[in-house]
C-alpha cells in the first residue's frame, strides 16, 4: 500500500497468523498468512473477487495475491484479529550504527558513545593518550541483526606535519549482527611532536553493504589530557620564610561526563628540598568545563632562600591511593627571602 510516497503497514511476526484484506475496486478478497522462519509465505486459503475458476488454483492464488500488494493503489492491509495499530516505516530497511565502548579509563562510565538514537557525525566521549579504542558497527535489516557480514572500519587523527595516524580494518559480524575492532591512542616517543601528532579531532566510519546497497555511519572525538591544567598563578611570586604561598590553577575537565581528580602542589627551595606540600580533592568536576583549585604552602623557617620551584600535579587521586596521572607537572618560579632575624 502506498500514500504520499511512504509505506503503511503493520509489523508482522514471523510464525504468525494472518489475513490479507485487499479492496482494488473489483470485489474484496480476504487470505489467511502465515510468516514462517525468514521470508517464505505459506498460503493457506484465498477467496478473490468472488470467481469460482480461480477458488481450487495454487498457482492463481500466489498471482492473485502478488497483483493484490504490487497492483493496487489503495486499501490493502495485513490485519491481525483484535486492537491493532500501524506504524510508519521507511522503504528501506537497512541500518548500520557505530559506537564506542561504554567505558573510559580509569573505570567511568559514559553514555555519550554514539549509540542510536545519536544522529551520524556526532561527537563520542573523549579519549586520552594510550587508551584503548573499541569501536562496534551493529548491521541490522528493520531492526533484525545480519549475522556473518562484512563491515569495514576507517580511522583518521589529525592532520599534523609529522605523522598522520591512519588505519583500515574489517571484520565480520556476529550473532548479534556486531562487527568490532580495537586499537590504542598512540603516544609518540618524541617529545617536542608527541602532542601535535595524537592531540585534537579524530573520527571513524563504518561502512557495510547490504543487498548490494552501501550504508554507513561516522562519529568522531577528541585525544586529550581528560583533566588538564589550563592557566596557573602563585601569589607573591618572592615570599618570606615564614611566609605562604597561594596556588591558584584552572582545570579542564575534557571529557562529555564527570571526572574526579586531586591536585597537589609542592614546593621546593634553591638546594632542591621539599619545604611544603598541599592538596585539594574535587569530584565530579563538570564535563566540558573548568574548575579552580587554591590551594596554600607554608614557607618554613628553615628553607633556603633563592629560587624556588612550585611544582603542580593533577592525579586521579592520591599515588599512595593507586593514583595515577592525568596530565604532565607543571612548575612556576618563586623566589624565597630570608626572614629579618636571618639578615646581616
Amino acid at each position: 500500500m502506498e500514500k504520499d510516497g511512504a509505506f503503511f503497514y503493520e509489523p508482522v511476526l514471523e510464525n504468525h497468523k494472518y489475513n490479507l484484506r485487499g479492496n482494488c475496486g473489483m470485489g474484496e478478497g480476504v487470505k489467511n498468512l502465515v510468516f514462517p522462519r525468514k521470508f517464505y509465505f505459506l498460503i493457506e486459503t484465498l477467496e478473490v473477487w468472488k470467481r469460482k475458476s480461480l477458488r481450487n488454483s495454487l498457482f492463481a492464488t500466489v498471482v492473485t495475491a502478488f497483483l493484490l500488494f504490487n497492483m493496487c493503489n489503495t486499501n490493502v492491509q495485513l490485519v491481525q484479529a483484535g486492537p491493532t495499530h500501524y506504524e510508519q516505516f521507511t522503504t528501506d530497511g537497512r541500518q548500520i550504527d557505530l559506537y564506542t565502548q561504554d567505558w573510559r579509563y580509569p573505570g567511568y562510565h559514559t553514555d555519550i558513545i554514539g549509540l542510536a538514537p545519536a544522529q551520524s557525525g556526532s561527537q563520542v566521549d573523549t579519549y586520552s593518550p594510550q587508551d584503548l579504542v573499541c569501536l562496534c558497527a551493529k548491521l541490522t535489516y528493520n531492526g533484525e541483526p545480519i549475522c556473518c557480514k562484512e563491515v569495514a572500519f576507517e580511522v583518521h587523527g589529525p592532520a599534523n606535519p609529522y605523522t598522520n595516524i591512519t588505519l583500515w580494518r574489517q571484520t565480520f559480524t556476529n550473532g548479534s549482527g556486531i562487527a568490532e575492532i580495537c586499537f590504542r591512542i598512540p603516544w609518540a616517543d618524541i617529545p617536542e611532536h608527541a602532542e601535535n601528532i595524537t592531540f585534537g579531532t579524530w573520527w571513524a566510519v563504518a561502512k557495510a553493504s547490504v543487498s548490494n546497497e552501501e550504508i554507513g555511519d561516522s562519529h568522531w572525538w577528541l585525544v586529550r589530557w581528560i583533566i588538564d591544567i589550563e592557566s596557573e598563578t602563585v601569589s607573591p611570586n618572592s615570599v618570606y620564610e615564614l611566609g605562604t604561598v597561594t596556588v591558584s590553577v584552572t582545570v579542564k575537565n575534557w571529557a562529555l561526563t564527570p571526572r574526579n581528580f586531586t591536585h597537589t602542589a609542592t614546593l621546593y627551595d634553591e638546594l632542591g628540598v621539599p619545604v611544603g606540600a598541599s592538596y585539594m580533592d574535587i569530584q565530579n568536576a563538570p564535563p566540558n568545563l573548568s574548575v579552580t583549585c587554591i590551594v596554600q604552602i607554608f614557607v618554613p623557617e628553615w628553607a633556603y632562600v633563592g629560587i624556588g620551584h612550585v611544582y603542580k600535579n593533577i592525579f586521579t587521586k592520591l599515588p599512595w591511593l593507586c593514583g595515577v596521572c592525568w596530565c604532565p607537572e607543571y612548575s612556576e618560579i618563586v623566589v624565597i627571602k630570608a626572614t629579618d632575624p636571618h639578615i646581616p
